[in-house]
């Protein structure tokens, strides 16, 4: 008998010390590859460091006074409660859009989970918020000589994917990052090419599903 739990003892070791080294490996394929694609993103998408004189958070960059747009990400659950901030230790990034037209017309653009049940369930809201700025993540200014005309295509079909009654999961999509590249689809703007799937969590969702019937109105 204290043979057979001593050989069951064992086996669960030497299981368990598999599954963390094939986790620590996954692990270190994951990061590899995001330090393979950091660069290339970085430099695509002209990035500028508007960090340097840390404004907070809802004010423009000091110095902006022309049409940008700028793509975000910042690590899931930043500044939100320990539940949250659990998810951030995954390395995954919440995107989202900043932009700004003049002084008095800039705001934010993002997604996220209208339900009780955080992560699954519920549904998709999509928000235009208007004087509003988040400077945390990285921040890559978007390349285009239409900026007023790119601004009001992500205005508009922000509030169409709102109006759409999305469904919503944090992981298997769709989520705040399938809805941003969808919306910058819409506009025109295509960013499959460089942002991978990690840690862009669901950002494929789009590329590999059809819409729903309980969103057609988003085709």
């Amino acid at each position: 008998m204290k043979n057979q739990i001593k050989y069951r003892k064992t086996i669960l070791i030497c299981l368990i010390i598999f599954l963390s080294i094939v986790s620590l490996l996954n692990i270190l394929s994951i990061f590899i590859k995001w330090q393979q694609v950091k660069e290339p993103i970085v430099l695509f998408l002209n990035y500028e460091n508007w960090f340097s004189s840390h404004p907070r958070n809802g004010l423009i960059p000091y110095g902006m006074n022309s049409c940008t747009i700028i793509l975000a990400a910042k690590l899931i659950g930043a500044g939100k409660p320990l539940r949250h901030r659990m998810n951030g230790l995954s390395g995954a990034r919440h995107l989202f859009i900043n932009f700004f037209e003049n002084i008095t017309r800039y705001g934010l653009i993002e997604g996220g989970h209208v339900g009780t049940n955080y992560g699954y369930g519920g549904r998709s809201f999509a928000r235009i918020k208007m004087f509003n700025w988040d400077h945390d993540g990285y921040q890559w200014i978007i390349p285009t000589n239409e900026c007023q005309e790119k601004i009001r295509c992500l205005k508009i079909n922000t509030i169409r994917y709102h109006r759409a009654s999305v469904p919503y999961h944090f992981y298997f999509g769709p989520n705040s990052n399938s809805f941003i590249w969808w919306l910058f689809k819409q506009c025109s703007v295509d960013i499959r090419p460089i942002f991978p799937k990690y840690p862009f969590i669901a950002i494929d969702y789009f590329w590999t599903h059809k819409f729903q019937s309980n969103y057609t109105k988003l085709q």
